[in-house]
């Protein structure tokens, strides 16, 4: 058997004479379409093989100069290999734009070109139109969506699985909430440096504001609390501190007064997602999984949770989980913030 387009060796080594006598050979195709044979006087020639499934039958006859032997067949198979279809990275596109579904990476490993087709799975419908390289173009819909579209490519002979991606259509005046992480929990020797770690991602690209504050635990300088990497020195006594990281995705001085009023809210306590949670006691290490709660809204209502959102004017502040706990804060008064931001709460025991 053998690929399409590949390179083909025979092979007549095992030919004998009885007397040990040198041999001559001579090779022949009797089946397939024609090929040319490298070498075709030799034991061992070569050809390559046709870009078509097909099969190649030769035959082999040698002579020690005095007779000449009865002659033996041999059958090639040239088979195809399925193509392989990308259609690459999903795409974000602004309401009313052109976008180009392509698809370079898209292959045959036979060195077949390729015939590309592109189809809609969901969303809104657009009209998609081939362009040459096997792409295609739509204009984005005029409202808000996610559509979803497929590929397969051809060699002729076989067709590819499909592979899809998906377009994110914004609109580009409204803005896009940022997401915290506080990062994990963790244990830490006393007296030691610490260094926090957190991240924060804004899908529109935009710059963030960062913010850690502490919110229990003995007073510790926080170095660098402005950044998503600060540190401090953990207390000489044994401990718990918790910190809270909040982001924002435009560069304003509401961030800090949103978490300064948060902190100073008397009648609100924080709420405990219990999801996950982490027993820090290491004498007793277990999981424990359970509803949030939240122990100073119950008689408003509040929901809790990754699904939690406030309302904060024409935006949201929605709570980041860290490993252990999330935070819904309550409005804070007189404050109507322009930026997205989320909050994520991050806790340490010094042992």
């Amino acid at each position: 058997m053998a690929w399409k387009g590949a390179l083909v060796t025979l092979d007549g080594r095992e030919s004998r004479d009885p007397e040990g006598s040198a041999l001559t050979y001579a090779w022949r195709q009797l089946e397939g379409p024609a090929v040319a044979l490298a070498d075709d006087g030799t034991a061992q020639p070569s050809l390559v093989a046709p870009r078509a499934t097909t099969t190649l039958r030769f035959a082999l006859e040698v002579s020690d100069g005095q007779a000449v032997s009865a002659p033996d067949e041999v059958t090639v198979s040239v088979q195809n290999r399925a193509p392989t279809a990308s259609a690459g990275a999903d795409q974000v596109a602004l309401l009313g734009h052109v976008v180009t579904l392509e698809a370079p990476d898209s292959h045959d490993p036979d060195g077949d070109p390729l015939a590309v087709t592109w189809f809609q799975r969901s969303g809104p419908p657009v009209v998609l139109a081939a362009q040459p390289g096997g792409s295609a173009t739509f204009v984005a819909p005029a409202t808000p969506s996610l559509l979803e579209f497929g590929l397969v490519v051809s060699d002729g002979e076989a067709i590819s699985p499909e592979d899809g991606l998906r377009v994110q259509v914004l609109d580009p005046s409204a803005n896009w909430p940022p997401v915290a992480n506080a990062g994990a929990d963790r244990e830490v020797p006393r007296r030691s440096v610490v260094v926090l770690h957190g991240t924060g991602v804004d899908r529109e690209l935009d710059p963030l504001t960062w913010s850690w504050v502490q919110l229990s635990g003995p007073s510790v300088a926080l170095v660098g609390d402005d950044g998503p990497s600060p540190s401090f020195v953990a207390p000489a006594e044994e401990a718990d501190l918790e910190f809270l990281l909040a982001v924002a995705d435009e560069l304003v001085g509401v961030l800090r007064l949103l978490v300064a009023e948060m902190l100073h809210e008397q009648r609100h306590r924080l709420p405990v997602a219990q999801a996950d949670r982490q027993d820090l006691d290491r004498r007793d290490p277990r999981v424990a999984a359970g509803p949030a709660r939240d122990r100073g809204d119950a008689d408003r209502g509040s929901p809790v949770g990754g699904q939690h959102a406030l309302d904060h004017g024409a935006h949201a502040i929605r709570p980041a989980s860290a490993t252990v706990r999330s935070t819904s804060p309550a409005r804070p008064s007189g404050v109507n913030p322009s930026p997205c931001a989320l909050l994520s709460v991050l806790r340490f025991r010094c042992m």
